[in-house]
């Protein structure tokens, strides 16, 4: 049972997740992508030869019939490379200072400020004037957004449109 399972599971995803159409210019295409590396009893071992990356897929995963590899695979797979990206440009950050790194007693910072006035009178720090849902003329109109029902898997769906020029008024207006 467990060489069907494990086996089942690189024809998964080999069939749910394909060699890029750049990789047929090689030839590799006709290799599968996924291979299994090995069984173990909890675990099997799955190596993306496109990507070079393995994981281990738990077998209990594997054997419920909710779980989807495909989606599965490709969080952990996000998941890894996000992190070494950002191992990489932390190291990409630490060599930067290394190469730039500046004598302290000949260092110096040029500091520029900019100030809001402050009414008179106050000591508190000045706040940014939120007036942007305030009319200033009764007369004039609010647009009306448009609402665009659709079928999505025989439900409606409700979808508003905004063609930009109701920025100031989406929040009151969807609060009806």
């Amino acid at each position: 049972m467990g060489d069907v399972v494990s086996l089942e599971a690189i024809a998964l995803l080999n069939e749910m997740i394909p060699w890029p159409t750049h990789v047929e210019r090689h030839g590799v295409h006709h290799e599968p992508r996924f291979m299994l590396l090995e069984r173990a009893e909890d675990d099997v071992v799955v190596l993306d030869r496109y990507l070079a990356i393995w994981l281990f897929v738990p077998v209990v995963l594997l054997t419920n019939p909710r779980f989807e590899l495909g989606n599965w695979w490709i969080r952990q797979v996000s998941r890894i490379l996000a992190e070494a990206s950002q191992e990489d440009e932390t190291n990409d950050y630490e060599d930067y200072n290394e190469e730039h790194e500046l004598d302290s007693g000949s260092a110096s910072i040029g500091l520029n400020a900019v100030s809001t006035a402050r009414p008179k009178g106050v000591d508190s720090l000045p706040a940014l004037q939120r007036n942007a849902a305030n009319p200033r003329d009764f007369k004039r109109l609010i647009p009306e957004p448009m609402v665009v029902v659709v079928e999505i898997n025989g439900h409606p769906a409700r979808a508003l449109l905004d063609s930009g020029s109701l920025s100031d008024f989406m929040s009151s207006k969807l609060a009806h």
